[in-house]
Parts: C-alpha cells; structure tokens; sequence
C-alpha cells in the first residue's frame, strides 16, 4: 500500500475558515446585547447565557446533545478498538482494486 502524501500543507487555512471563525462568530451573537428594535450587534453581555443555563428546557436540550455526543464516541471508539486504535474500522476498509472494479463491472449477458 502506497503511504499517503503530506497533506498538512494547507490545513490551517481551512481549519480557519470551516471551523474557527464560524464558532469565533456564533460567540460574539451570543455574547451580543439583544435588542428587538436594533440588528446590531452592540455591547458584551452574559445575559443570554445565564438564561440559557437558567431554563430547564434549554438544560434538557444541552444534555441530550452531550449524550449524544458522548455516545457516538464511545461506540466509535469500540470499532477502533477492535482494529487496535486505527481510524477505520474494518468494515470501512477498501478491498483489492480486482474485487473492487468487478463489484462495478455489469455483468455481460450474451
């Protein structure tokens, strides 16, 4: 099996734009002032997070999605256990390149 070429070049840029800003923003609106007759965005308040942690409908909803969370990467760390800590799980493994183009291949009826 051929190694995998280095593809670390670049990585940071696109760790920047696909998940560092997008979270830099929803926590600055989160932080944000709300006021119902202004869009802007002004002032730092932590009056949006103290009701959020105060409301137990929203306490419910945080602790599903940390169950959630927290059981998905249990289960997907039984799959890599079975494969001795790689990141695929066998079942995600590709198989020989014969047996997979005749997976692909019609069969010829004549």
């Amino acid at each position: 099996m051929r190694p995998l070429p280095d593809s670390r070049k670049g990585r940071l840029p696109s760790l920047l734009a696909g998940l560092i800003v997008p979270l830099a923003l929803i926590a600055r609106v989160s932080l944000a002032h709300f006021e119902p007759t202004s869009p802007d965005l002004s002032g730092l308040t932590f009056e949006n997070c103290l009701r959020f942690l105060g409301e137990p409908f929203y306490l419910t909803i945080l602790g599903r999605t940390l169950l959630v969370a927290l059981s998905c990467t249990a289960g997907w760390m039984v799959l890599l256990a079975d494969k001795g800590g790689s990141s695929t799980p066998r079942s995600c493994m590709p198989t020989s390149s014969a047996s997979r183009s005749a997976s692909f291949t019609p069969a010829r009826r004549w």
